[in-house]
């Protein structure tokens, strides 16, 4: 039998914590190298060396998961802005997906896999519609660097301007490699017949104002949300102060490219870009899960009149699900609730009586259970 410490440290752990297993970009073998199979000349852009040594699965590490710029684009020839060349283009940057471009078979729908928006709404002309134009799983407009979204958080307003350009630059520079480029000729159609929407974002070229930051700087709480608690798994006893419900999927984009031995097609061990940190993970039978209110508060100790609804406490596994704009919404308006409470009482947020708040929170019509 399992002892209360054993218990404790079983209640803390998460499976996906840590280093995310590698992947084979499509399951495909691409060399990493500027001179293929010559580690000499150095990795193809936005590919990181062979670490020495190499992570095991579930070592720690620093690293956040890919930012990019979720679109609005459309097929309509009517309220279309063209993918055109942007004005700083660097060809070399999109090596990596030209060389999986290049390297699909033809049973693979490549331009489905690198370039998938999802359809949302009728355009102008109602023949044609609106997507949402976000990154795939394998390589899209995902972008992941040291000195870019890894440790861009810390960075001055400034550099972070220069960072969100880089972004923008390089998205933009990459429909415009899918649309001509010849080892993209899977994609030249399917890409043409998009563009930004003319009556989106009016103001900006068609171009969304919000940096796609999908996690940064998270709060350590009175409780830091688990995997456990999402997962509902009973390693953790159920929350008792829920403010929201949770519903989402853990969901964590790649955190790095990189360059790692694997064994290749012809039985040769040698290194191909690998990527790392993709998590998709369903909730068992799609169950919502209570977010806690002593994960919106901070420790009595660090500060007694803050509430963080958005950068909660919660770990890097727990946040990428609960990193969703309707979880926010909920959660803001708990805190919002929460706030009031505190000042009606003149006490520190920490004090506030979760009864009341409850009792708040349902005359609100929030879902709590």
């Amino acid at each position: 039998m399992a002892g209360a410490n054993d218990a404790a440290a079983l209640a803390e752990q998460e499976d996906d914590a840590g280093v995310q297993r590698r992947q084979l970009p499509l399951g495909l073998h691409i060399d990493p190298y500027r001179v293929p199979g010559d580690s000499a000349s150095g990795p193809i852009a936005f590919i990181e060396p062979r670490p020495n040594p190499l992570p095991e699965v579930g070592d720690g590490d620093w690293r956040v998961t890919a930012y990019t710029y979720r679109l609005c684009v459309t097929d309509d020839p009517t309220n279309r802005i063209p993918f055109t060349r942007p004005e700083r283009y660097i060809a070399s940057d999109y090596e990596l997906h030209a060389r999986v471009a290049a390297s699909a078979p033809g049973d693979v729908d490549i331009a489905r896999n690198m370039f998938n928006p999802a359809r949302v709404a009728r355009s102008r002309d109602k023949n044609f519609f609106k997507y949402d134009l976000n990154s795939s799983r394998t390589l899209s407009t995902d972008l992941t660097g040291d000195g870019l979204n890894q440790g861009y958080v810390d960075q001055s307003h400034a550099r972070r301007e220069q960072i969100q350009r880089i972004y923008r630059d390089y998205i933009q520079g990459l429909f415009y490699a899918m649309q001509t480029e010849p080892r993209f000729k899977a994609l030249h159609a399917r890409v043409s017949q998009f563009g930004y929407c003319a009556d989106e974002f009016t103001d900006n070229g068609g171009w969304p104002h919000q940096f796609y930051v999908r996690v940064g700087r998270r709060m350590v709480g009175q409780y830091v949300m688990n995997e456990n608690d999402v997962m509902q798994n009973g390693r953790r006893p159920p929350v008792q102060d829920p403010v929201a419900l949770g519903t989402y999927s853990l969901a964590a984009h790649h955190h790095r490219y990189l360059a790692a031995p694997v064994e290749w097609p012809n039985g040769q061990r040698k290194d191909a870009v690998m990527l790392e940190g993709m998590l998709i993970g369903r909730i068992p039978n799609d169950a919502p899960y209570p977010i806690s209110y002593r994960s919106l508060t901070p420790r009595e100790n660090d500060a007694r009149n803050l509430l963080n609804p958005v950068t909660l406490s919660a770990t890097h596994i727990a946040y990428s699900s609960i990193r969703m704009e309707p979880t926010f919404m909920m959660l803001g308006e708990a805190a919002g609730i929460a706030a009031s409470l505190s000042v009606e009482s003149k006490g520190s947020v920490q004090s506030v009586s979760y009864s009341s708040l409850r009792r708040r929170l349902v005359e609100a019509g929030l879902r709590l259970e």
